[in-house]
């Protein structure tokens, strides 16, 4: 809404409401538009009575920025360092009761107040027959925000009838192919409740998980002291993998350098890139963070 005080140029002329969905939000703080990118500060903070103060979790808020930025329905207002839109989610959904949810067809998604259109495929790759439930896979036409667990509509794109529901597993799924009996295991993990089993369970299903992007998924304040494979890589991106993992990039790699020496004795050791595509068979990211 437009705020009060338009005249005061020295903050933004709107008050963006809605819910603290975690931590609290008060005067002074970053923020960043998710899924655009914009950056502001925090200049006031009103309660569902219009009083200035700090919100906590769970409460309705009015945010005054200090500056005019460009919000749209269903975007959210994060730590800078949550910033991570997604095109991609992965699904658990229930079709309607007379509908099915046909395997790769447009559909409109509605996430919290926000939609946009999208393809799914479904895991099984056959259509999910009316009122059951199945893992659905999500490329959407445009960034949005997503959390694990947050609720999704699903509309046919000719008809705009809903056609399922559900929640989101994954808002960050692999972007190369995975073996699909190894995808629906691991989003059966992701389904659990408790954090510790959830990552001990992609381990043995996976091997290795990215703890930034857990994290976010998660909407954890911490992921010190979870999980109980071996810890790899940057301070700021943590990767979590278990000992077979570990060791078998660990081989790969070593193998690469040792045939490249072999063959090439007068030179250098390989570069970077050279050993990334040696051990292609993992992620870059698992083989950036074992070097």
């Amino acid at each position: 809404e437009k705020f009060s005080s338009s005249s005061d140029t020295s903050q933004g002329r709107r008050v963006f409401w809605g819910r603290v969905a975690a931590g609290s939000v008060k005067p002074g703080q970053a923020i960043t538009v998710l899924p655009s990118g914009q950056s502001a500060t925090v200049a006031q903070v009103l309660d569902h009575a219009r009083r200035p103060g700090d919100i906590e979790a769970g409460h309705s808020a009015g945010i005054v920025l200090d500056r005019e930025v460009d919000v749209s329905r269903g975007d959210w207002l994060v730590a800078p360092h949550l910033h991570a839109p997604t095109k991609r989610l992965d699904l658990h959904v229930r079709t309607a009761g007379d509908r099915d949810l046909r395997h790769a067809r447009g559909v409109q998604v509605h996430l919290g107040s926000g939609h946009a259109q999208a393809r799914v495929l479904t895991a099984t790759a056959k259509d999910i027959a009316a009122g059951n439930e199945g893992f659905a896979y999500l490329t959407l036409d445009r960034p949005v925000a997503a959390l694990s667990g947050d609720r999704a509509i699903l509309r046919d794109d000719a008809t705009g009838r809903v056609v399922a529901g559900g929640t989101v597993v994954d808002p960050f799924p692999p972007a190369r192919r995975v073996a699909r009996d190894r995808r629906i295991a691991a989003l059966q993990a992701w389904r659990r409740d408790d954090v510790d089993a959830v990552l001990d369970e992609l381990l043995a299903v996976e091997g290795w998980v990215d703890l930034g992007r857990f994290r976010i998924a998660r909407n954890l304040d911490s992921v010190e002291g979870l999980g109980r494979g071996q810890r790899i890589g940057r301070a700021d991106r943590p990767v979590l993998v278990s000992a077979e993992t570990a060791a078998a990039v660990a081989g790969a790699l070593v193998g690469a350098i040792g045939a490249w020496h072999e063959r090439h004795p007068e030179l250098p050791g390989l570069a970077k890139a050279a050993l990334l595509t040696a051990a292609k068979t993992w992620p870059a990211d698992i083989v950036e963070a074992e070097l």
